[in-house]
């Protein structure tokens, strides 16, 4: 499963047809309290197009419970050999912070395979 290199908190992993979110939640007392919560937003970007806006497909929350040192997320459904944009807050108490953003592309279908026989 590719891997994108770990900025800070957040992982992000994929397949031809999913995106995981993985989220190591930091430790209480952080500046404006506890995270009980991520959201994120999940755009489709057009290359075909050559635009760099994308059309947001999926929209979400993930709970974090308060002993749980990693949550995550899967998004599945998606397109093979398709260029998505994630974007991930944490949310505490007092509101969400700034949204961080990646961008992935989901595996093409059959790559796994043609990689071992090779």
């Amino acid at each position: 499963m590719p891997e994108i290199p770990e900025r800070g908190l957040i992982t992000i992993r994929t397949t031809p047809t999913s995106i995981t979110i993985i989220i190591r939640v930091p430790a209480c007392g952080a500046r404006n309290g506890r995270i009980t919560r991520f959201s994120y937003i999940l755009f489709e970007l057009s290359l075909v197009k050559r635009s760099t806006a994308g059309v947001e497909i999926r929209r979400g929350t993930i709970d974090v419970a308060n002993d749980e040192t990693v949550s995550s997320e899967i998004l599945e459904d998606l397109n093979p050999c398709s260029t998505y944009e994630v974007r991930v807050a944490a949310g505490t108490d007092v509101g969400y912070g700034e949204y961080a953003s990646s961008i992935v592309t989901t595996e093409e279908v059959g790559m796994k395979l043609l990689d071992k026989l090779n």
